[in-house]
């Protein structure tokens, strides 16, 4: 995953990455309330054939999955916002998109705590599943990550421009 870095330089990254991870988590706390109080009495059209709001409390994860066992689902998202919460606090690359999934990660165990569901309000027709805030950050910032990873990489066998394999 990447050294941890140490001193000064850490604990900035570690501020910077921290406050990133809970303004996000607020920012989707915020909007869940919104959408709880301004759609309780029906849907809303946002953009009329493509985007509506729409109220649903989701019990599972990811499209109901697990709704059934919420203990389970509750302890995944647990897990997940240990493991995003220890990469952020290193100087790995991907650590940025790490701390805007833990602000989505964040956001949505928070809601499962208090609420025992998650409060989701978005709905692309056409596509299955309603989503919040904090699943856009998931995904966003886990293709943020990954590509930091990809970016960073060295290519595995560097071949010269005659074909053949140079041995670092």
């Amino acid at each position: 995953m990447g050294r941890v870095a140490t001193g000064a330089a850490r604990r900035r990254r570690v501020v910077r990455h921290g406050a990133l991870a809970a303004a996000v988590a607020a920012a989707d706390g915020a909007l869940k309330v919104w959408a709880a109080g301004a759609l309780a009495h029906g849907p809303r059209v946002l953009w009329p054939g493509h985007v509506e709001l729409v109220l649903w409390f989701n019990r599972g994860a990811m499209l109901g999955i697990g709704a059934h066992h919420p203990g389970w689902v509750l302890a995944v998202g647990l897990a997940g916002v240990t493991g995003l919460a220890l990469w952020v606090g290193t100087d790995a690359p991907g650590a940025l998109g790490a701390a805007v999934m833990l602000g989505g990660g964040v956001g949505n165990v928070a809601d499962r705590l208090l609420t025992g569901s998650v409060t989701d309000y978005v709905h692309v027709v056409g596509w299955s599943g309603i989503f919040n805030l904090a699943d856009v950050a998931l995904r966003v910032g886990a293709v943020a990550a990954l590509a930091a990873i990809g970016l960073t990489r060295p290519p595995a066998n560097p071949v010269a421009r005659d074909g053949a394999a140079h041995v670092g």
